[in-house]
């Protein structure tokens, strides 16, 4: 087993405990030995995102949709559009998730998850709210 696979599987069990800024760190360990594996950055966004680190999260997600520049996989398009909805960017979030709606892509379980964030993004779009009350 590789560095950065033994090292996605710590991070992947500190995450199931609960230990989110650990994972990041042991993701970002993960990542120096595979600097472009989609998965990694997507766990880290993932716990990015547990630590609402909205900013950082975004930044991962942004780069895995990147190195999947032909055909960004679904997993990757929600949880970029779950990023930018917790930084307080529905109208983006709700674009994000357009290529997503628009097909059939993704199991069972994405489409649904793209619509529930879909509702949640408009629901947010449509409610007056504090600007300086948004995550970053």
């Amino acid at each position: 087993m590789s560095a950065a696979e033994e090292a996605k599987q710590r991070g992947n069990e500190l995450f199931k405990n609960a230990k989110y800024r650990e994972a990041v760190q042991v993701y970002t360990e993960a990542l120096a030995h595979e600097p472009t594996s989609d998965v990694l950055l997507l766990n880290r966004s993932a716990a990015y995102m547990a630590l609402h680190e909205y900013a950082k999260a975004l930044a991962d997600s942004e780069r895995v949709v990147q190195l999947q520049a032909a055909e960004p996989s679904a997993k990757a398009l929600l949880r970029l559009s779950k990023c930018q909805l917790g930084r307080g960017e529905p109208e983006q979030a709700m674009r994000t998730l357009t290529p997503l709606l628009a097909h059939t892509a993704g199991t069972d379980a994405e489409q649904k998850q793209a619509h529930d964030v879909d509702l949640q993004a408009r629901e947010h779009a449509a409610t007056p709210h504090d600007d300086r009350c948004i995550l970053s």
